[in-house]
């Protein structure tokens, strides 16, 4: 039998489907815990979301080398509802043990009744991973139900995320001050670098403003690019220039990603979080030979990165 005329065909698309929305709800949550400021859970998802991406990628796999080019397919698929991030680890444990114990060894069963061995021996493979996420995600809402995810009954090693530094004890202990700054500008960083910024002049500028905001509990829109610039720099107007034609590229770098694939993640968390929607659309039709440039709002631009990056 050819896989384009079985059932395994659709299994497999169904785990891929699976997979791939696995990966975004796990990335949706990494960023609910980054907002609740609890970095540990956030990486949490984020590692496992990794992991889920992998899955997708070896049924896709399977997909492609079997000639599958279309498949229709009929399934059901969860949405997370709660806002609450143990309540996330809860039901993201129950959806890797549906994996684990009944969805993938059917699937697995099936392929191999139809002859497909060796995708057979992969869900068999992923449903026993799917279990070690399950215990990972129980044994974190655990510590969150008992309120021991910063606090230990026993001397146990707590290690920084920042500089990797182990300290024996039975409490994480605080983060310096200094800690929390390098953290910030890492986070902003790292932000910047997803949306093809960071090798911009600008970049640097941006990360500035953003520290000198955070360290004054206050917003661009309410205090004024102008004025933050002339604070930072001899020369405010080119430091605003700059920043400014930093944010025109990542407006750009979005739209493009949109127009590629309107499902892409970085798109879909950060184009109408960093920039005003109406202007990535314009972006978008710009690209596309439609119309006039999106313009950039460097205020509205910095007061979401303040959002995305207040984890501390």
């Amino acid at each position: 039998m050819e896989l384009r005329d079985s059932v395994t065909k659709e299994n497999l698309l169904r785990a891929f489907a699976g997979e791939s929305q696995a990966r975004n709800r796990y990335t949706f949550a990494a960023g609910l815990c980054r907002q609740n400021k609890l970095p540990v859970l956030e990486e949490v998802f984020l590692y496992t979301a990794g992991q889920e991406k992998e899955h997708a990628e070896v049924f896709y796999n399977h997909l492609k080398q079997g000639g599958c080019e279309n498949v229709t397919i009929t399934a059901n698929y969860p949405i997370d509802l709660p806002d609450q991030p143990v309540k996330l680890l809860e039901l993201a444990r129950g959806h890797e043990l549906e994996e684990h114990g009944d969805i993938y060894p059917s699937f697995a069963g099936k392929a191999e009744e139809e002859g497909f061995a060796e995708v057979a021996r992969h869900f068999r493979q992923i449903a026993e991973i799917e279990k070690v996420h399950a215990q990972r995600f129980e044994r974190f809402a655990k510590l969150m139900r008992e309120n021991k995810l910063f606090v230990s009954d026993v001397e146990t090693g707590w290690i920084c995320l920042n500089c990797g530094h182990v300290l024996t004890a039975k409490q994480a202990p605080a983060v310096p001050a200094a800690q929390k700054e390098e953290r910030r500008r890492k986070h902003l960083q790292y932000t910047l670098s997803q949306l093809g910024m960071a090798g911009e002049k600008g970049a640097k500028d941006i990360v500035d403003l953003c520290l000198l905001l955070m360290e004054r509990g206050e917003q661009a829109s309410q205090v004024g690019v102008g004025a933050l610039c002339a604070q930072l720099s001899k020369n405010p107007k080119s430091m605003e220039q700059r920043a400014r034609r930093a944010v025109e590229r990542g407006l750009f770098h979005v739209a493009s990603l949109g127009v590629e694939d309107f499902n892409n993640e970085i798109f879909s968390y950060y184009s109408a979080r960093l920039f005003p929607f109406q202007e990535v659309r314009a972006e978008m039709a710009y690209i596309q030979g439609r119309g006039a440039r999106g313009k950039a709002n460097l205020k509205h631009f910095l007061d979401g990165m303040l959002a995305a990056a207040d984890e501390d």
